[in-house]
């Protein structure tokens, strides 16, 4: 479990969707799906941004430098409590022009705001939750930027990304027939607790650490140490969210699962037991 994080669940889900209302999408659907996975003690919330009324980022960072604590009763006072109080925040985001859609990157751009409310410690109650993707899109590779910048999003607030559900999107319903997609739905969320202890993972002689937990997917026969690469069907350890050269640091635990994905690849990877 992270450091301060209670043992209680509560999944945040941002929905960025601008589809009509009544309408629901093929990224909702997935995430619907993952979500149905969740014990009956985890505290759901959701939270539809094009519906919420965001208002504009006003940037003031290089003039008055900090931010007032959002009014309560606010908009963006009811987001900041909602994402303060979850213990897992979930992107539920399709692909618009290879990126987040705009009601997503309007919430995120608050972010900055908060990062400078004085008191709030923003960041380091943000680097106590776990950060996951939910996307979809007509093709895989056109998502990864947004997967790109979720990681980076990640990176910056020091958060675990926690996992990237990608589903082959594009038509109305048409993430329904990924039986691939709907198959990795149904254990998306599984506890990040169950799985092994991590030491190190190196690739080109980079030590990888991470501060929380990273599912990784591998096909494993056994739970002996473990070298993938990046072909082949039995030794190929995808990482789901990926990592990006030179991040993250410190310790983490790795989630194995008995299926493969298509996330980013290492070339070669070490997964050793305590």
């Amino acid at each position: 479990m992270l450091s301060g994080m209670t043992s209680a669940r509560h999944v945040l889900f941002l929905v960025a969707s601008t589809r009509e209302p009544g309408h629901v999408g093929n990224t909702e659907w997935l995430a619907r799906q993952a979500a149905a996975s969740l014990p009956p003690d985890t505290t759901q919330t959701w939270v539809h941004l094009a519906r919420a009324g965001i208002p504009e980022f006003i940037d003031q960072r290089h003039t008055v430098g900090s931010y007032p604590m959002p009014e309560s009763g606010s908009v963006m006072r009811n987001l900041l409590d909602q994402t303060l109080a979850c213990t897992d925040l979930v992107f539920v985001a399709p692909v618009y022009w290879f990126s987040f859609p705009a009601t997503l990157k309007a919430y995120l751009d608050h972010w900055s705001a908060w990062l400078r409310v004085p008191g709030l410690e923003f960041k380091a109650q943000m680097s106590q939750k776990r950060l996951w993707l939910i996307t979809t899109n007509g093709d895989r590779a056109k998502a990864q930027p947004m997967i790109d910048s979720t990681a980076m999003c990640a990176k910056f607030l020091e958060m675990p990304l926690a996992g990237v559900l990608w589903g082959k999107g594009g038509a109305a319903e048409a993430v329904k027939a990924d039986e691939g997609a709907a198959e990795n739905a149904l254990t998306f969320f599984g506890h990040p607790q169950q799985g092994i202890s991590g030491n190190q993972v190196t690739r080109s002689s980079i030590v990888y650490a991470y501060n929380g937990y990273l599912p990784v997917f591998a096909s494993w026969n056994s739970g002996e140490p473990y070298t993938g690469k990046a072909s082949g069907t039995k030794d190929i350890a995808d990482w789901s969210g990926g990592f990006l050269d030179g991040f993250p640091h410190g310790p983490f635990v790795l989630v194995l699962g008995d299926r493969q994905t298509n996330y980013l690849k290492f070339d070669r990877g070490l997964v050793a037991e305590n």
